[in-house]
């Protein structure tokens, strides 16, 4: 996102945004180096967001060589298809081949900036015109998709379903209405100067607002952030109501016999806590208390019955033992033949034997 101030004789106004910076830089890294998939993507989001703050940062740091390759190399691209990536893999639909779909166009425009920049490729106004055509077209197409979530009830297994929608509107909304207000100035420039000593305030008030919005989400999907604002006494083993058990409990039924989540091998207390809208330690106590069973022992439960369904699925006859494990979500053969032994009290191998013989018997 470029944004063009009028920066003399508003001092304050630049140190404020170089904190908001600073603190949206740290939120960024908390998120980047999170276990959790959709934290990684959160942080990526916050990463493009950055980009727009880089003459803040650097007018303090002093400008070189590297604000000047920031400075030259288009990010703003990323922000839908990121964004759109971010809530898929809130309610578990983001894979690896999704995003580099996803990725490709904005990948590729990238290396366009870079050449243009340090290869003279395409010069002149031209291109700045054209770039920014794109991507507005993309915010806007990325808009759709993310509605289409929502709307086609996507969220609905998710209990704070409420809180991601209030961060699309209220985040997207900003990103339209930033881009609307830059094609103005490069399409329209005239009617744009007669309108930019009015709004300049506005607009930079919004651009604080949604930044300091941005920091708060991004530190509270934080599970262990969570665990230190809503303490553990504050869980599911006394104060919840029954709705409320229920609920959960149906979120996560939802996610394992619907969504299958159980399949993908990255799967994790923290994972399936930001899934299902509460904490690790609530899922824990849920678990504990009310289906007297831990996390790896219904993992392993749903894993071990998916082994047994495709074990007699044709599809998947061409597969070894170990390779339907892996489909199953196992990371190993060990924690595999351990799990499936201690629920079926025999071996894999001893399985598949016995239910070879009842076909046999059958035919």
């Amino acid at each position: 996102m470029r944004l063009f101030f009028m920066v003399n004789g508003h001092g304050l106004i630049e140190g404020a945004a170089f904190l908001v910076a600073v603190q949206t830089a740290a939120a960024c890294l908390l998120n980047a180096f999170s276990a959790n998939r959709s934290n990684r993507y959160l942080g990526g989001l916050i990463l493009v967001f950055l980009g727009s703050t880089k003459y803040y940062v650097f007018s303090y740091l002093g400008y070189g060589p590297v604000y000047d390759f920031l400075n030259s190399v288009s990010t703003a691209q990323f922000y839908g298809p990121v964004f759109y990536l971010f809530l898929l893999s809130v309610i578990g639909r983001e894979n690896r081949k999704v995003a580099l779909t996803h990725l490709a166009l904005p990948a590729g425009l990238m290396a366009l900036s870079f050449l243009r920049a340090y290869g003279g490729i395409w010069p002149g106004e031209s291109y700045v015109s054209a770039i920014t055509a794109v991507e507005y077209g993309m915010i806007l197409f990325y808009f759709v998709l993310c509605l289409q979530l929502f709307r086609s009830g996507q969220f609905l297994p998710v209990k704070a379903r409420q809180r991601y929608w209030l961060f699309f509107v209220l985040v997207y909304g900003y990103l339209i209405y930033n881009f609307t207000d830059l094609l103005a100035m490069i399409f329209w420039p005239a009617f744009w100067q007669s309108l930019m000593p009015g709004f300049f305030y506005f607009d930079m008030a919004l651009y604080l607002l949604n930044f300091c919005f941005l920091i708060l989400f991004g530190l509270t999907e934080l599970n262990w952030m969570r665990k230190l604002v809503v303490p553990a006494s504050v869980q599911f083993t006394g104060g919840a109501s029954h709705p409320e058990l229920e609920e959960l409990g149906r979120r996560l039924d939802y996610l394992l016999e619907r969504e299958g989540i159980h399949t993908d091998p990255e799967l994790n207390l923290s994972v399936l806590a930001t899934k299902l809208g509460v904490s690790g330690v609530a899922v824990s106590e849920y678990l504990k208390n009310y289906r007297k069973t831990s996390f790896y022992e219904l993992l392993n439960y749903y894993r071990v019955q998916e082994f047994k369904r495709r074990l007699t699925d044709p599809e998947y006859q061409h597969l070894s033992l170990e390779g339907l494990a892996y489909e199953a979500g196992f990371r190993s053969k060990a924690t595999f033949n351990r799990a499936f032994k201690k629920l079926e009290r025999m071996t894999p191998g001893e399985f598949r034997k016995r239910v070879g013989d009842g076909e046999k018997g059958e035919a």
